[in-house]
């Protein structure tokens, strides 16, 4: 079972290792490329978007602990596009504004039944000793923890917030 910390218990916890909520601006090596207006453009900016490693369980609580390890055999999950909901995509179901609330409302306490979305993706940024690099999430429903190289990071909540 995976052990940690339960920040989504803890309304004085909404962040860990997040940089404060501001508008954010990709660099460009050149006007050029500035003037075009395009992410993607940038050789600062790596986009993240495709097809990543997914594993659904019904509960947080269903989850293997060291899954996130660097080397972790991820080849039996499955493929999931990103972005998407995971519940476009049969995993779950989709829950809507003229349905009553899905879980019972206990606050600060989550449902044990709380589904979560397990999530791999491997990329390599080139040469960065020289600037400062962000992960930047345009929309997580509802919170997440992050890893990286096996090395806890970050966990942020607010849903569809940049994070």
């Amino acid at each position: 079972m995976l052990v940690v910390e339960k920040y989504w218990e803890n309304p004085s916890v909404l962040h860990v290792n997040c940089e404060k909520p501001r508008a954010y601006f990709v660099p460009y090596e050149n006007e050029i490329k500035a003037k075009m207006g395009v992410r993607g453009a940038s050789d600062y900016f790596t986009c993240l978007n495709g097809v990543w490693k997914f594993k659904y369980h019904s509960s947080i609580y269903n989850v293997e602990d060291g899954f996130y390890d660097a080397g972790h055999d991820s080849s039996s999950w499955d493929d999931l596009p990103v972005p998407s909901n995971w519940q476009m995509h049969g995993y779950d179901k989709p829950n809507y504004t003229n349905i009553n609330y899905p879980y019972p409302c206990d606050p600060p306490f989550v449902p044990n039944d709380n589904p979560a979305g397990l999530y791999i993706s491997e990329f390599m940024i080139e040469d960065i000793s020289e600037r400062n690099s962000y992960l930047v999430f345009e929309g997580v429903d509802s919170c997440f923890y992050l890893w990286v190289n096996g090395e806890f990071v970050g966990y942020s909540q607010v849903s569809h917030m940049t994070s």
